[in-house]
């Protein structure tokens, strides 16, 4: 099921293929910013001779280079909320890919970076929270509006059930594999009870 987390990079253009490669590092934020040229081993090939350069031609600068590098990191997850399916078999999806995102190896490096690097780099860690946790809440709160709208869901406040939902697929398991250094995390059943326990707690109220 993880498998659609990361679309093919061999499908996609080369400088596309070189945020996947900047993003896998797990240290996107301080390489980015202090040495660009450390990730240019980790180019896929072919790359153009002058891959520096002409990797920043494609962006106005590198804090757009960056956003795009969250943009579509997070793009995998979000595309599991679209279409009208069945809410449960929907967020059942959403939860695994969401899982499988942040508590990744890479997603865990990547966090850690952010925590450690955000007081030297305050403007960079604000912009990833507004293009990661910040959409992808706001994305899961309109899905979870609808269902509301159309009964599936007991009326609440959608941005707080969003908040609630990603909370409990990560809270403690985050700190399991950041401080525990624990790798066995993503277990599909943990996904099965949380989300329905959330279903259970917003589920429609019956009619008296």
């Amino acid at each position: 099921m993880h498998g659609f987390l990361m679309p093919s990079a061999f499908s996609a253009p080369w400088h596309i293929q070189t945020l996947h490669a900047v993003w896998r590092t797990g240290r996107l934020p301080s390489l980015f910013f202090e040495c660009p040229i450390c990730l240019l081993p980790r180019l896929p090939r072919p790359a153009p001779a002058n891959a520096r350069q002409t990797l920043y031609n494609y962006f106005h600068s590198k804090d757009e280079l960056f956003g795009e590098a969250v943009r579509h990191s997070i793009q995998s997850v979000l595309v599991t909320l679209d279409g009208d399916g069945d809410v449960r078999a929907t967020l059942l999806v959403f939860s695994d890919a969401y899982r499988a995102r942040l508590l990744s190896p890479e997603g865990l490096a990547i966090f850690r970076t952010m925590v450690a690097e955000a007081p030297r780099f305050p403007e960079l860690a604000k912009q990833f929270f507004r293009q990661g946790p910040h959409i992808t809440r706001k994305r899961l709160a309109r899905f979870l509006a609808h269902a509301m709208e159309a009964g599936q869901l007991r009326q609440a406040d959608p941005d707080f059930a969003a908040e609630m939902l990603t909370a409990m697929l990560l809270d403690l398991d985050r700190l399991r594999g950041l401080i525990n250094l624990q790798t066995d995390l993503l277990k599909p059943s943990k996904t099965t009870q949380v989300v329905d326990c959330f279903l259970r707690a917003f589920a429609p109220e019956k009619d008296t």
